[in-house]
């Protein structure tokens, strides 16, 4: 059985959604961030990977309203299995933010060949229309009309055929299935080959990024300082997949430490790191602000981390005044299938899974 993390209250800063228990965000920019004009998209995201589906209908009752999906997620029925607790929630569909991605192929890293491309081989010179064809099959698979956010995969073998490729998701922004556009695993570099070939500039990147795993260099697949320093430089947002790094993040000598300091988990403390959290929440039974105890205080200086020391960690009274220089990125969790909905009665102590992987 997967490890599970009592991350309840920290999810419920970032969802920013009120539960049965009446806890909810303090609205607007401190769980959203907007992507493109008019497309606000949660901090805080459920995803799922090939054969490994989220719970999504505990999701939806915890207080997610971001979800995140792929073509390429074949095994284990990962797209219809988020469809259907969508359909069956009783949620507006303008209220949820749903991500989903088509593949490039073949591509450029072998990873990706291997996992999805090779099995799934293009026929035909006319990769737009192939990949306009992939748009519709993950809309139809999800059971949706259109995607708040549709993500290219990863890069394709030569920066033609990404650009062809690409070149559907423009079309599908125009046409109204995808309200916003981007790309995954793209590094700086991948990034700049793409934009000198495209009309439309991506407006999200999505990496895997977390407390020891980002590097310094350039990375082939984009988890690393100088990718999310281009995209900063751009505009474009960046989110990480696996942000505790599979649970190598909650190991970390430095966020151990911070931990304990402030008597958290070390889980709180990786995914603090990533995004910015405001220190309140409010109570909707009683009406009134309320201080929740220590994470809510965790606060990291301007440079908590580097080459592995810890520099300074904010204390409660220094929280209101701090920095952020953190990453401040969109994440990505994971609920496996075994957490189900706790009875009310039980509630806000139900145990959540902390890490997602694409």
């Amino acid at each position: 059985m997967m490890r599970t993390l009592l991350l309840l209250p920290l999810l419920q800063q970032l969802v920013g959604h009120a539960s049965a228990e009446g806890v909810v965000g303090t609205g607007g920019s401190t769980t959203t961030v907007e992507i493109a004009p008019g497309v606000a998209m949660p901090y805080a995201n459920l995803g799922g990977s090939d054969g490994a589906q989220s719970n999504y209908t505990f999701g939806l009752a915890a207080g997610f309203r971001g979800f995140d999906s792929a073509l390429s997620y074949t095994r284990g029925d990962v797209q219809p299995k988020l469809g259907a607790a969508i359909r069956h929630s009783a949620i507006a569909r303008a209220d949820l933010f749903v991500t989903t991605k088509i593949p490039c192929c073949p591509a450029a890293s072998k990873g990706f060949q291997h996992y999805y491309c090779d099995g799934h081989p293009r026929s035909g010179s006319n990769l737009t229309a192939t990949a306009d064809a992939d748009i519709n099959l993950t809309l139809t698979d999800i059971g949706l009309d259109y995607a708040d956010l549709i993500l290219l995969h990863w890069p394709c073998e030569t920066i033609e055929e990404t650009w062809a490729t690409y070149k559907a998701l423009e079309g599908a922004l125009t046409d109204g299935r995808a309200r916003a556009i981007g790309i995954s695993n793209f590094n700086a570099s991948a990034i700049d080959a793409l934009l000198s070939g495209t009309s439309v500039k991506p407006v999200f990147n999505q990496c895997g990024f977390s407390v020891g795993n980002h590097g310094s260099k350039e990375s082939s697949a984009g988890k690393d300082d100088v990718t999310r320093a281009r995209c900063s430089a751009l505009n474009i947002t960046y989110g990480a997949y696996s942000p505790l790094n599979h649970g190598q993040a909650m190991k970390d000598k430095v966020v151990l430490q911070i931990a304990k300091a402030h008597n958290v988990s070390s889980a709180v403390v990786a995914l603090r790191w990533l995004v910015p959290v405001r220190p309140h929440l409010y109570h909707r039974q009683h009406e009134r602000r309320v201080r929740p105890r220590g994470f809510v205080f965790l606060g990291l200086g301007p440079h908590a981390r580097g080459d592995g020391e810890l520099e300074r960690s904010l204390t409660a009274d220094d929280y209101l005044s701090a920095c952020w220089a953190q990453p401040s990125v969109v994440i990505y969790l994971f609920l496996p299938p075994h957490c189900l909905p706790p009875p009310v009665s039980e509630r806000p102590t139900a145990a959540m899974q902390g890490d997602g992987d694409h």
